[in-house]
């Protein structure tokens, strides 16, 4: 039986950062409430710098930036929660699943 520890890490293995990246870029975005499109603003931001710290050997954080950068993601966290439920749904399947076509 699968834990909820194992769940959690299979869903945060599964996500294809680099396409949720590409969607928050996209024109779509604007159809979003305003929030919405700063929380997708905040997820490049933080996904860059993620990247940076996790594949630059040589790059230094100092506890300083950590901590403002995890108090902004709370603040994005926050506004995003405080989003309609159907305004959230639609915000993250567009995000995070791709469109089927046919072949």
């Amino acid at each position: 039986m699968e834990t909820s520890r194992n769940t959690y890490r299979r869903l945060y293995r599964a996500a294809d950062h680099g396409f949720i990246e590409q969607q928050c870029r996209s024109g779509e975005v604007r159809s979003h409430s305003p929030a919405l499109q700063a929380f997708a603003a905040g997820f490049i931001a933080q996904k860059n710098l993620r990247e940076k710290a996790d594949y630059d050997g040589l790059e230094q954080i100092d506890i300083t930036e950590v901590r403002t950068a995890l108090e902004f993601i709370e603040s994005l966290l926050a506004q995003f929660a405080a989003q309609p439920l159907a305004a959230r749904r639609a915000f993250s399947v567009y995000v995070t699943l791709k469109l089927a076509t046919r072949a």
